[in-house]
């Protein structure tokens, strides 16, 4: 595994972020690319030439300008972006969030852990599995 790997965290919460990059970054094999707002993720994305879109997006609900829903919905219309997995890592555990999620689309919904360890078992959970396990569209190339 000598290819970094691109994940891209859409999280307004700084101490948040702060801590999923702290943990997805002490693997010498990934690169987060952080956006606070769903507005700066999508224009930022919208200019990632082929070689530049990431292997995974994490994305939380609750944002500001756009919600996590409007991001994921733009995502997976997009040609660029309709095969690359988005796991909506959120708070919230409603029913109706984590139905309308997969409606529109998401590849995962997580609750975020309250307790480090857990947070770090999850997040190192989502990246091994969908950056190494998992077999994707137009991804095929991927072979070790």
């Amino acid at each position: 595994m000598t290819e970094s790997k691109k994940i891209c965290l859409i999280e307004d919460n700084k101490d948040h972020a702060f801590l999923f990059r702290s943990i997805l970054e002490k693997r010498t094999d990934v690169m987060v690319d952080h956006y606070s707002t769903g507005v700066k993720a999508l224009k930022a994305l919208d200019e990632f030439s082929a070689e530049d879109l990431p292997e995974i997006v994490l994305l939380d609900l609750n944002l500001p300008e756009l919600s996590g829903f409007e991001v994921l919905q733009a995502l997976k219309q997009s040609a660029a972006f309709k095969f690359i997995p988005v796991v909506v890592l959120t708070t919230s555990t409603r029913s109706e969030e984590i139905e309308r999620a997969y409606e529109l689309g998401c590849n995962a919904y997580v609750t975020k852990p309250l307790e480090f360890s857990d947070l770090k078992r999850v997040l190192q959970d989502i990246c091994e599995f969908w950056a190494e396990t998992a077999r994707l569209p137009n991804r095929g190339g991927r072979d070790a």
